[in-house]
């Protein structure tokens, strides 16, 4: 059974392709599943789909976060790793007035993230995450040390935070 099917096109003029209702036997029977041959040209389709994609693949692309990038929704993150017996990055640059999170992120043990000057002392659960934010007012460079006990090589586990 050929029929024809219409539809309105992009610049408004209606357009009419045939078509064929055949089941899977190749019967013109609507007792059996319908196959539709012919029934919207591909390449509208596709055209269609692109131009449906293009604005959503543009708006995500432009708002990926990107290292280094302050964005308007907070403060700028900064990640730090704590593991035995360091802390990556280990040293890092803040602007004096800027509100900024820090990520703290321990890979092992229970770490301490503490600086005086600052106002930081904070515990990094074992294998978890900490966010704490601050607004530096100080101008300097300053040294971070784990002061929770990680092991033998404890002492030596520091990082630098410069105000500038």
């Amino acid at each position: 059974m050929t029929r024809q099917i219409c539809f309105i096109s992009k610049s408004g003029e209606q357009e009419c392709s045939p078509y064929t209702i055949t089941s899977k036997e190749g019967k013109n029977s609507m007792q059996s599943p319908v196959y539709f041959k012919n029934a919207y040209p591909k390449a509208t389709y596709l055209k269609t789909f692109s131009a449906a994609l293009l604005p959503l693949a543009l708006f995500l692309l432009s708002n990926l976060a990107v290292p280094g990038k302050v964005q308007a929704e907070g403060p700028r993150v900064v990640e730090i790793t704590a593991k035995r017996f360091a802390f990556s990055p280990d040293k890092i640059t803040l602007k004096k007035g800027e509100t900024v999170t820090l990520r703290l992120h321990s890979e092992d043990v229970t770490h301490g993230f503490f600086l005086r000057k600052l106002k930081i002392d904070e515990d990094i659960p074992a294998g978890g995450t900490k966010d704490i934010t601050i607004t530096p007012d100080t101008v300097g460079s300053f040294i971070t040390i784990c002061d929770h006990f990680c092991g033998a090589n404890h002492g030596n586990m520091v990082m630098t935070i410069v105000v500038e």
